[in-house]
């Protein structure tokens, strides 16, 4: 009977060895994959002339009318600034954003990523100032997720707060 004990005991100890080695390796995995999460991410070319709308609902799309050639979810809101005072205005509201850095810059775009505050997964922004005349000027602004197929609306609420802090500093467009 002693040596059936023993037998179960070292059984159990066994399978108690195992366990921890297979959780050990998930443990490994768990940090390797937010490790590569945290990499540096490449710029992805936008052209808000040229964008075809996925087939997942990560995107949030905000152009002025007759901008994009795809139906954007928001029209972008006019303001009674031109170009330069848009983005400088543009430059303090993404300032105060939480984990997002610049990761491109041309002549007509710029792009961004946040990162989420658990697993740093990345979301890019891209924006273009668009200047309706001399004193007025609008943007266009494309907000979609890297990874995964809902943004449980992350990317719909981003746009929408950093277009309401823009409003705080800038008159809209009267009529």
């Amino acid at each position: 009977m002693a040596q059936n004990n023993s037998k179960a005991a070292i059984i159990r100890r066994s399978h108690t060895i195992t366990e921890v080695a297979k959780m050990k390796k998930l443990i490994g995995l768990i940090i390797v994959s937010l490790f590569l999460v945290g990499c540096t991410m490449k710029p992805i070319t936008v052209d808000f002339k040229k964008l075809s709308r996925p087939d997942k609902p990560n995107w949030y799309l905000m152009c002025p009318k007759d901008f994009c050639n795809t139906k954007p979810d928001l029209v972008s809101p006019c303001f009674e600034a031109n170009e330069g005072k848009l983005k400088a205005a543009w430059e303090r509201v993404i300032a105060k954003e939480p984990r997002i850095s610049k990761i491109s810059e041309t002549k007509e775009v710029t792009q961004y990523i946040q990162r989420s505050l658990v697993f740093r997964f990345p979301d890019y922004l891209s924006v273009q100032f668009i200047a309706l005349n001399s004193d007025q000027s609008t943007l266009a602004l494309l907000s979609f997720s890297k990874y995964g197929h809902s943004d449980f609306g992350v990317n719909k609420d981003r746009v929408d707060r950093l277009v309401k802090n823009i409003k705080g500093l800038l008159p809209v467009c009267r009529g």
